[in-house]
């Protein structure tokens, strides 16, 4: 696996060196730093929990470690790749591994359209869906489970400050195709909208997946967000259907419907606004879909320090600390209520190679 990893990479990098017959090759022409981009992303934790009453576990982690090679071709045609290097997956049925993130030609064919197509974000609606999973210590449960990158085509429309995408992608086993199901997709719309000089903006997606033959599942995803100088408040809500294993055999899956509020609020201060203070709050609800009973509910409350010290996201330092409380249905299970701490700090860099 990991010779294969590296081919892969090998050849997405020699991919860029790919330069028309009718053109002679240049250097400066294929690497040009204001059209091509070669980063690395790396985020270090030490990430300890204790909990009760279950184990308790600690370990210092690579959270993050992804190449990202992006840029333009021309004015209308760019590309997007991202390959996590601390991942290493099988083949998938688009034939991708899974740690390939994105892997898309963009395509703006005016100043209104764009169209992407390869491998790429699901278009989810909600404003923490959308942040790069470098920026998060601590996620909903649908954001944390869900199957976020996949082969398809978008397109989106944008208008003034508003942008309409409609997508189609590939529906895959475990989460969203029935067991031997090939003919599984993914319907997506989102509108993110902007108002008041991006004061107020909107995040609201509808997604529907026809799982197996005459069966489908929906999703329903509202983000708002509110910009008032140096301080963001968000408030998300997601509801919506998967597979998803068993608590009493993870070989066995059943259809889970999870709804999940979210309500964040973040200050940066300081000099030039180095330094941000957050705190975050979830509500997780865990229903079986089939016998429409409730399994557990879960509560979550975070806070977190973080220090820019180059301004800018190139570097920062982290101190995070979340509670989580999982109350489980008696009726339905025997599992004890569970009291999660759990402490996240360390480093995320980004930076480029070219």
């Amino acid at each position: 696996m990991k010779h294969t990893l590296s081919y892969t990479l090998l050849t997405l990098c020699s991919f860029l060196f790919i330069t028309p017959k009718t053109h002679a090759f240049s250097i400066d022409s294929v690497f040009n730093k204001e059209k091509h981009a070669i980063k690395l992303d790396l985020r270090i934790d030490f990430d300890g929990n204790i909990n009760h009453p279950e184990k308790n576990s600690a370990a210092f982690k690579a959270t993050t470690f992804r190449v990202v090679l992006e840029g333009d071709f021309s004015p209308k045609l760019g590309y997007l790749i991202r390959q996590r290097l601390n991942k290493a997956g099988s083949v998938l049925k688009d034939n991708f591994l899974a740690a390939t993130d994105y892997a898309m030609l963009i395509y703006r064919p005016s100043q209104h359209w764009c169209i992407e197509a390869g491998k790429q974000i699901v278009q989810l609606g909600t404003f923490e869906y959308n942040y790069n999973t470098s920026t998060l210590y601590f996620f909903s449960q649908p954001n944390n489970l869900i199957q976020a990158y996949e082969t398809g085509i978008r397109a989106a429309y944008t208008v003034g400050n508003q942008e309409f995408n409609l997508q189609i992608t590939d529906a895959r086993a475990p989460q969203f195709a029935a067991p031997d199901y090939d003919y599984a997709f993914n319907y997506a719309a989102m509108w993110a909208g902007s108002f008041c000089n991006g004061t107020f903006n909107t995040r609201y997606g509808y997604m529907i997946t026809n799982v197996s033959k005459g069966k489908t599942t929906q999703w329903i995803t509202i983000g708002n967000q509110l910009i008032l100088g140096s301080s963001v408040l968000e408030v998300d809500y997601m509801n919506g259907a998967y597979y998803q294993p068993a608590t009493w055999n993870e070989h066995t899956l059943y259809m889970a419907n999870d709804q999940t509020a979210i309500a964040s609020y973040k200050l940066f201060f300081g000099k030039q606004d180095r330094w941000a203070f957050g705190i975050k709050g979830m509500w997780d609800k865990r229903r079986d879909k089939d016998i429409s009973r409730t399994i557990y509910n879960k509560y979550t409350t975070s806070t977190l320090l973080e220090y820019y010290p180059l301004g800018g996201d190139k570097l920062n330092v982290h101190l995070a600390y979340a509670f989580c409380h999982t109350h489980y249905n008696k009726a339905i299970t025997e599992y004890a209520p569970n009291d999660q701490n759990r402490i996240i700090t360390g480093f995320r860099w980004l930076f480029s190679i070219i």
